[in-house]
């Protein structure tokens, strides 16, 4: 393998010089030069000098306290139920390094005759009722004996890291890297400004380019469709009526037959869709202004079309009452009852997505459940935290009849239920059967945990402003950041946030090292969106700037430890449908689709949709990320299907530089008259499709010849034998212009290939198209 240098130049804003900084960190390793510990400081000790932060992880957190101590100090535990002050958080915590710092750093200094609470009590010393956990000569209490005088002299390296750098990964030069964004965030190839520019300047050109591409109006819908993996909200596209059919007609008459039932029925998707995908529309409008991406949540307003204003009661003025492309930021307003002491006109209060219809009705609750689902999906969706994962214990159901209140009282359920009804206490005034029906005279359940956020307690007089007091609180969170990098990471890598590794498993330390760095970047992205005013964009960047993203390859063979360390690294997503439906039209110009109701219909993103391992929003909400035989299937017909009806189309356009494909070659180059034009066109053709600018004579390059020139033949002989004809079939003509549907004059079509150079290149289309670089991201 060739080594590549990875080099970093500054960007000339100031979010890009700390997007590089980050990046320089992690491509080359952060650390600083001093001996940290010897060998014989205790587990996971290193001489490698380290920041306060990552001493405590590497040689207290994983080998002593998380092996150790959290069975019973984790909340919900034996010490935790018996008012101990002492609390450590499981690894399935955002943060929980440092939160465990920061109690751990607050018990070493704690003194009982001298000595630190936090090595007497191991020891069973001072009523410890976990009694005896180390003995004093084991590995264990010598790292917190260590631990405990760095804490006391502040003797820990400014600056200096134990994650794992990224100096051994090659990365996609600039130009790939761009490619690789503006498919899939803009559904397009690079054009030839701004290759140049990236010609000119090098990495310093990508930052400025990326603002540009996510300012177009693909990128809003790209953004749409990863916001919706999440949110749902696709569901209630599933018929003409669907959305309007959630809405409760006293509150919204509108929704019923005081309009919406009078429209033709060729108006009514209008109108469900602006309904269904008002929250989409929320985040899309947020990001396009570059408003603070916590409006998300904390937004008092929401996003309407005409359509959707007149359903939502909205006083709203539109410059063309039937544009449902005209969107405004407004105010729900519904009809109130009277006789239930209801206003005649109520406001909604507004909190962003949480308090969408859709979003209540996509996540609902009943008089059992209590809002708790809603709950989880705050915390899962903005606080990235699985509450489920936070569960998993074994738990005796036995025991739960021992409680008259379960839920507050039994320790197997309450390590959940603290964390849990609160967050639920916020959707107190939503009809527990009618989702989104708001009645401000509803109150919370006694018997649970009263309204409110962590430790904090919601005041009775805010009960009128559940969401939003608990939305202004999320968003302060530092995990509210994390999240937002997590959507951002997932949107773009396919992949997961790694979790943090079992101590027992086998690999733990490069297991824990790829964690370690995959959750440096994670926090430094959020610094960046977090200074950058909250400017979802940001993110997005972090992520497209980072190995996770650019990587390409190591230089030389990695060992099988760092294998596993770089195990979550690099490039090689499957395209959803969507993305690969667009990839498919901007590399060759024209859509892989069929014709219905005089409308071109993308064949991925509807008949092949769920085959090719997409979602529905309803039945299927998660997408396939490996390919199975069916897939596989489908990506061949594709490849066979756009080959065809492309490739004879391409070549029929007398002007060269109006080709997508050939702009090199005629239909009467040979191998024998033209090998040169051919294998020049075949050059280009792995770069445009594929993405690979590979140099004349490499073998990808003689292997796509050799099957143009072993198809060329076979073809040609089948012709000497009158086994094949002329003509090529009908779908592979080019006879109708595939814009426009109109027959072509006769003089421009191409539905002859009496040489089989037609269906040859067809071949090499098929080829490509089928290929894994063109599949995958």
């Amino acid at each position: 393998m060739t080594e590549r240098t990875v080099r970093t130049s500054p960007l000339t804003s100031t979010l890009g010089r700390m997007l590089v900084a980050l990046a320089a960190s992690l491509l080359l390793g952060a650390g600083c030069s001093g001996e940290e510990a010897g060998p014989g400081d205790g587990p996971g000790t290193t001489n490698q000098c380290l920041s306060e932060r990552d001493y405590f992880a590497k040689n207290v957190w994983a080998p002593v306290l998380a092996k150790t101590c959290t069975k019973c100090h984790a909340p919900g535990g034996q010490a935790d139920e018996e008012g101990a002050k002492f609390t450590l958080l499981p690894s399935a915590y955002p943060g929980f390094v440092d939160a465990n710092l920061a109690a751990a750093k607050l018990f070493a200094k704690t003194e009982y005759d001298g000595k630190s609470v936090l090595l007497r009590k191991p020891l069973g010393e001072l009523e410890h009722g976990g009694e005896k956990q180390l003995e004093a000569d084991s590995a264990e209490y010598r790292a917190l004996e260590a631990f405990i005088q760095k804490v006391k002299n502040n003797d820990f390296c400014q600056g200096g890291s134990s994650v794992k750098g990224f100096d051994d990964v090659v990365l996609h030069d600039t130009l790939t890297t761009y490619r690789m964004a503006t498919l899939n965030l803009a559904a397009r190839l690079p054009n030839a400004g701004e290759i140049q520019r990236i010609l000119d300047d090098g990495e310093q050109a990508l930052e400025p380019l990326l603002d540009e591409l996510m300012k177009e109006d693909a990128f809003f819908t790209r953004l749409k469709e990863m916001y919706n993996d999440m949110l749902l909200g696709d569901r209630y596209l599933g018929y003409s009526s669907y959305a309007l059919n959630l809405l409760n007609k006293s509150h919204f008459p509108q929704a019923g037959d005081a309009w919406f039932e009078t429209l033709p029925d060729a108006e009514k998707p209008k109108v469900n869709t602006a309904i269904a995908r008002e929250p989409l529309e929320l985040i899309a409008y947020i990001v396009r202004n570059e408003r603070p991406f916590t409006e998300v949540l904390t937004a008092d307003y929401t996003l309407m079309n005409p359509m959707s204003a007149r359903v939502y009661n909205a006083s709203l003025q539109f410059s063309n009452p039937n544009d449902e492309n005209e969107w405004k930021a407004g105010q729900i307003v519904a009809k109130g009852n009277p006789a239930n002491n209801e206003p005649a006109d109520m406001v909604l209060p507004h909190a962003g997505v949480l308090s969408s219809p859709i979003f209540l009705n996509r996540f609902p609750t009943t008089p059992t459940n209590l809002n708790r689902h809603r709950a989880r999906m705050v915390l899962k969706f903005f606080l990235a935290t699985d509450i489920l994962r936070i569960a998993e214990r074994p738990i005796d159901p036995t025991q739960a009849t021992s409680y008259n209140n379960p839920t507050r009282e039994d320790p197997s359920c309450n390590v959940c239920h603290r964390m849990l009804d609160p967050i639920a206490g916020a959707f107190m005034k939503f009809n527990d059967n009618d989702q989104e029906k708001f009645e401000p005279n509803k109150n919370w359940h006694a018997a649970m945990f009263p309204p409110g956020f962590g430790k904090e307690v919601m005041e009775t007089s805010q009960y009128g402003q559940a969401l939003s007091w608990l939305a202004e609180r999320v968003v302060k969170d530092p995990r509210f950041s994390l999240s937002v990098v997590y959507t951002a990471f997932h949107a773009l890598t396919g992949e997961e946030p790694l979790a943090y590794p079992d101590v027992d498993d086998e690999g733990f330390e490069q297991k824990l090292a790829s964690w370690e760095s995959q959750d440096a970047l994670f926090r430094s992205i959020g610094d960046v969106f977090v200074a950058s005013n909250y400017n979802l964009k940001a993110a997005f960047k972090g992520v497209i700037l980072s190995p996770y993203f650019r990587a390409k390859n190591t230089l030389g063979t990695p060992t099988p430890a760092r294998q596993i360390e770089l195990g979550a690294v690099g490039t090689g997503k499957l395209s959803t449908p969507e993305v690969l439906a667009r990839k498919i039209q901007a590399v060759t110009g024209l859509p892989w689709a069929r014709t219905s109701g005089g409308y071109k219909v993308h064949l991925l993103t509807t008949d092949y949709r769920i085959l090719y391992g997409g979602i529905d929003s309803d039945d299927v909400t998660m997408r396939l990320t490996v390919p199975n035989g069916v897939m596989a299937n489908v990506g061949w017909r594709m490849a066979n299907e756009v080959a065809c009806q492309t490739t004879a189309w391409d070549l029929s356009l007398s002007k060269h530089s109006d080709r997508f494909l050939f702009p090199y070659v005629t239909v009467d180059d040979t191998p024998e008259s033209n090998a040169a034009s051919i294998r020049k066109n075949i050059q280009y053709l792995h770069a445009h499709i594929l993405g690979e600018a590979l140099p004349a004579g490499d073998p990808e390059l003689e292997r796509t010849y050799e099957l143009f020139v072993a198809t060329l033949a076979e073809g040609q002989a089948k012709l000497a034998s009158q086994e094949l004809g002329a003509s090529l079939s009908t779908a592979c003509r080019a006879r109708r212009n595939p814009y426009t549907e109109q027959d072509l004059p006769t003089d421009q079509r191409l539905e002859q290939d009496p040489d089989y150079t037609v269906r040859a290149w067809t071949a090499v289309i098929s080829y490509l198209l089928a290929d894994f670089g063109f599949l995958y991201e």
